[in-house]
């Protein structure tokens, strides 16, 4: 029984790869980016589309956080990219668009935009497994465990790097607490003096006016 409820898990995650929605919004003249935080060692592969328009050009750029460029376009309608991580980083897909023609104001008033519409993969949902099923000659349930392998793998590395993400706050945290009691330790310390030196001059002051003996 327990293993049945683990093969029927291992099906859902695999069937849940496959349910990768498009993401589609307007671009009017400007720039768009969508991030994406990405571990390390990752396929990513991406598709996008633009609808047609002969007032605007657009181009496009993925970047990692650095500013290292992954993938470069200019005037884009439609294509693919792909690339694997080296460090787990932030990257961008940025859009930007601009004008060719002077009047972006459509019939009905409205300024001119264009569809645009990205799907990002990454990890096993990024993979072809039925490509790698044909050029390996895996048989229907290989190419199943074969998914279900490569799926608890991205698994593994989705909870170790949450764990390395854990105990990086958890020690910043520790070391932030530190600092603030040290400085606070610091801070009522030097009040102390600062008062103790305070009264010795005002006792040293009246003795001199001989207001007090």
């Amino acid at each position: 029984a327990k293993k049945r409820t683990m093969m029927r898990v291992f099906l859902v995650l695999c069937l849940a790869v496959e349910l990768v929605h498009p993401l589609s919004f307007s671009l009017p003249q400007g720039k768009k980016c969508i991030k994406d935080m990405v571990i390390e060692d990752v396929l990513v592969v991406g598709e996008y589309e633009l609808s047609e328009s002969q007032s605007m050009r657009t181009n496009v750029l993925v970047e990692d956080s650095n500013g290292h460029i992954l993938f470069q376009r200019e005037d884009a309608t439609d294509g693919k990219f792909a690339f694997t991580t080296e460090n787990s980083d932030l990257f961008s897909v940025c859009f930007t668009s601009f004008a060719v023609d002077t009047n972006l104001i459509d019939s009905d008033g409205d300024m001119l935009t264009r569809e645009v519409t990205l799907t990002l993969k990454h990890g096993p949902e990024a993979k072809d497994f039925d490509s790698i099923a044909s050029v390996e000659k895996f048989k229907p349930s290989e190419t199943l465990m074969y998914r279900m392998e490569q799926l608890a793998f991205a698994l593994v590395q989705s909870f170790s790097y949450l764990s390395e993400r854990e105990k990086t706050m958890r020690d910043t945290n520790t070391s932030t607490l530190q600092r603030v009691s040290y400085f606070s330790s610091f801070s009522v310390v030097s009040l102390l003096v600062l008062a103790t030196l305070q009264i010795c001059l005002l006792r040293k002051f009246f003795k001199a006016k001989k207001l007090i003996s």
